[in-house]
């Protein structure tokens, strides 16, 4: 019957384990999520500047350094 406690101990901590590890998982994904969606925004005014730019040159306007697109 010891060995039936102790079995059953094992079972109950790692039960415990496993449920903490969901929990990070969880929020390891959300936190992701959350960064994607601060990159996207901060990465949008730098693809529109960098389409204004190839289509100047395209259109075959100078482009200088320093210019506000």
């Amino acid at each position: 019957m010891n060995s039936d406690n102790t079995n059953q101990k094992t079972v109950q901590v790692a039960a415990g384990l496993m449920q903490e590890a969901e929990l990070s998982y969880a929020n390891v994904v959300a936190e992701n999520e959350q960064l994607k969606a601060k990159l996207a925004t901060a990465e949008a005014p730098v693809h529109f500047a960098l389409l204004i730019y190839f289509q100047r040159i395209k259109l075959g306007h100078p482009v200088t350094y320093g210019e506000d697109l």
